[in-house]
């Protein structure tokens, strides 16, 4: 198939599966299998001070908690736990929430994983004629965290105190749990599907 045909092929695909493409600000859908647990050397909460900004980028991290809110990643907290807040400035000139987890990080347990090697998967794709490249929005976000070990989330900020429902971004070992569910989850399809976290 060349041309016009792929063209349809593709919309007839697209038109087949719509539902499962984000063209909107909806819920992040929540992945229904293992869920993302924290295992830690120490008992001990980590506990830090809010970092303080200025008017202007409170603002910012107020406005982004609200939609964490909204859309069910994050909860408020009384945890023992509270790693600070920042904003990081994107490619497009905007800003996005940090959690600054270092000190948790510091504490917990390695996971093992193999990652997928770059190199591996151009080798992989060197005889293939077509390519597409699928992003997953929020990736991390559709994994939920046990209940046990939400409070180890914690975070605070000039104006509140939080937990994550979901996987948050940062933590030590949510790379290489993500990369293991979307593993097994394309298995049966390896020789088609390549997947490197959020990209299939």
């Amino acid at each position: 198939i060349n041309g016009q045909p792929v063209n349809k092929e593709i919309k007839k695909l697209l038109d087949e599966f719509v539902d499962v493409f984000d063209t909107k600000d909806e819920p992040v859908g929540k992945f229904t299998g293992e869920q993302f647990h924290i295992k830690l050397k120490s008992d001990k909460p980590i506990r830090r001070p809010p970092y303080k900004h200025p008017r202007w980028k409170r603002d910012i991290i107020n406005k982004e908690i609200e939609e964490l809110l909204a859309n069910g990643s994050i909860k408020e907290s009384d945890s023992p736990y509270g790693s600070p807040v920042t904003t990081a400035l994107k490619s497009d000139g905007s800003h996005r929430l940090v959690i600054d987890v270092r000190e948790l990080n510091k504490v917990t347990v390695d996971d093992i994983e193999p990652m997928p090697d770059i190199g591996d998967i151009i080798e992989e794709t060197v005889d293939s004629r077509y390519f597409t490249k699928l992003d997953i929005k929020w990736f991390y976000h559709h994994f939920q965290i046990a209940k046990e070990d939400t409070h180890k989330t914690g975070f605070v900020t000039q104006d509140g105190h939080y937990e994550f429902k979901v996987v948050p971004f940062g933590a030590k070992n949510a790379p290489f749990f993500c990369q293991r569910q979307l593993r097994r989850l394309l298995r049966k399809l390896k020789r088609h599907v390549i997947s490197y976290l959020d990209d299939i």
